[in-house]
């Protein structure tokens, strides 16, 4: 039996390189790829993908003084948490080795936070390149793999932000996407029985529609 297709799942960082792998290769991987399924999985390293996630701020509560979650309309002390994690997407850079790790100076470099605020939105910078890199969002307009995801809105590792932001540029580029949505789950996805079977019955739909046997 020859393979001709397949789907890639994962959970937190495996699913983050099952939607890399699949819009990086897609149909041209040697085994084409047509269906992603994503299990609380990072799809983006803007610094907003990342500012509410708790690892985050807790790291900015210590650097700069209590506060609780609340969301970026509403809250005074985002442009802090937006400045710690652009500090994490350019230590998540220098991690990724080689090209990633490179300045322009061809120097081998963590990029400050200050550095990745004024490049990141520039879509010729650099930086940003270098974020696209990691970012599968942002890069998934190539090969449109069809997909789906579930995450928690309590995940304090991966920000339901990061998933918010994914399903809008999906959308935007007309990707056949469903998200599974619990407002009982943490990064562990192991509190809402019911979003688990939505999930796993819409993995099954999609199976059928995309890998029919």
């Amino acid at each position: 039996c020859t393979s001709t297709r397949m789907a890639l799942s994962g959970g937190s960082s495996g699913a983050h390189i099952a939607m890399l792998y699949a819009v990086t290769f897609g149909e041209e991987s040697p085994i084409p790829v047509k269906l992603v399924m994503s299990r609380c999985g990072p799809a983006g390293f803007m610094p907003e993908d990342w500012a509410n996630s708790r690892d985050v701020w807790k790291k900015a509560e210590k650097e700069y003084g209590g506060y609780v979650y609340s969301p970026a309309d509403s809250d005074p002390d985002y442009a802090k948490k937006i400045q710690v994690a652009a500090d994490f997407v350019g230590k998540m850079l220098a991690l990724g080795g080689g090209y990633l790790a490179k300045k322009e100076n061809g120097e081998s470099a963590v990029y400050s936070a200050d550095e990745i605020l004024s490049g990141c939105y520039e879509g010729s910078s650099r930086i940003y390149q270098q974020i696209k890199t990691l970012s599968p969002s942002l890069l998934w307009e190539k090969y449109k793999i069809p997909c789906v995801a579930r995450h928690g809105e309590l995940d304090g590792i991966v920000s339901i932000d990061c998933l918010r932001r994914e399903k809008a540029e999906l959308e935007k580029i007309g990707v056949d996407c469903s998200y599974i949505i619990s407002s009982l789950d943490s990064h562990t996805l192991l509190s809402d029985r019911s979003a688990a079977d939505a999930y796993e019955e819409e993995c099954e739909t999609y199976l059928k529609k995309y890998l029919p046997l």
